[in-house]
């Protein structure tokens, strides 16, 4: 992505800044059962996973971005990056390897041939826990961090001790969105109340080890969605959800990303996937009678806002008519859900 369009979201702004990517250098694979070397006097050990497939381009962006991160060098002996390949073919070692020589960081090489998101996490939770970390954050493969990102997520989690600490993500589109892109459709903020997350996404979080012992639950492999379930299971619990606003990542949106079937997909894909969750937790029966009234009325409110969105859209602001379209997608994605239908969005396929 030689040119890249990094968006201030702070309304009304919409505004471009230049990304440029060299290519790394050096070729060794580092793999050890303990990643940070010999025992240290007591300190907090975080592992950084990117769970990755098929995107080399991409995983060398996010390190890229990961090896400029700001932070104490003497502290860097206590962090570790695990990169899990989810690709059977191995395309992840190549770009590892190119890293491993000059990154400034231990670099570890996990490959996970089945599969799955859930199943790519889970190698990574395991690969953490292995390597005696105390936390530990996820980062995308189409993402780069902020270079306070890593301090940022820290601090909070040093702060608030909740058990997961939530970051935004941001838009970096490849070239300038038009008109009709709803930018904020891009960004991940998570819904707070008094300062609490009320919701996280694997694509920035950080996850207290000690705290948390539950796993990804493989059958959101292929939908997505694994990290909500997750979270909300987490909730459950009684854990809390941490808020780290200076904790920015962006996230590289490609021109086929840039349209709008490929956003009411993903909202469809959302209220799927609650759908989904709200099932596992109430039981078949009264879950599908709760989706199925979500869904009636998300779908009814929804109609009212497109029709809201189409007065206001024009001529001045287009891309309102395709952000109203949220909540009805959601609201079809829930009526989907409450018939056990499921949305595979992860797929080969579909999603590549």
């Amino acid at each position: 992505m030689g040119r890249g369009h990094r968006l201030d979201l702070r309304p009304p702004a919409r505004a471009a800044a230049r990304h440029s990517l060299r290519e790394p250098s050096g070729a060794q694979q580092a793999e050890s059962s303990d990643a940070f070397g010999p025992e240290q006097p007591p300190m907090t050990r975080t592992a950084i996973a990117i769970c990755t497939y098929r995107r080399p381009d991409g995983l060398a962006r996010v390190l890229k971005s990961l090896d400029s991160l700001t932070s104490d060098p003497a502290a860097d002996r206590n962090v570790v990056v695990i990169v899990v390949d989810n690709d059977p073919a191995g395309s992840a070692a190549s770009t590892v390897a190119k890293w491993d020589k000059s990154f400034r960081f231990p670099l570890t090489y996990v490959s996970e041939p089945r599969k799955g998101l859930a199943n790519a996490r889970n190698a990574a939770l395991a690969k953490a826990r292995a390597s005696k970390a105390d936390r530990l954050a996820f980062i995308d493969d189409d993402e780069m961090a902020s270079p306070g990102w890593l301090e940022a997520l820290d601090d909070s989690m040093d702060r608030t001790a909740a058990a997961i600490i939530a970051g935004p993500t941001y838009p970096l589109f490849q070239r300038p969105p038009d008109s009709w892109t709803p930018i904020r459709g891009y960004a991940y903020v998570p819904l707070l109340r008094q300062g609490v997350a009320q919701d996280a996404s694997s694509a920035n979080i950080l996850i207290d080890l000690k705290k948390l012992e539950i796993t990804f639950d493989p059958i959101f492999n292929e939908s997505g969605g694994e990290d909500t379930h997750f979270v909300t299971r987490a909730m459950n619990a009684g854990e809390r959800i941490g808020w780290a606003p200076a904790a920015i990542v962006w996230d590289a949106i490609p021109v086929t990303r840039m349209k709008t079937s490929w956003l009411l997909r993903r909202w469809f894909r959302t209220g799927v996937t609650e759908a989904k969750i709200d099932a596992l937790k109430s039981g078949a029966a009264v879950g599908r009678i709760r989706n199925a009234w979500s869904g009636l009325i998300r779908v009814a409110y929804g109609s009212v806002r497109i029709a809201y969105g189409a007065v206001r859209a024009f001529p001045s602001a287009p891309y309102l008519l395709v952000a109203n379209c949220y909540t009805f997608c959601r609201g079809l994605g829930y009526l989907v859900g409450a018939l056990g239908r499921s949305f595979a969005e992860y797929s080969t396929s579909r999603y590549r």
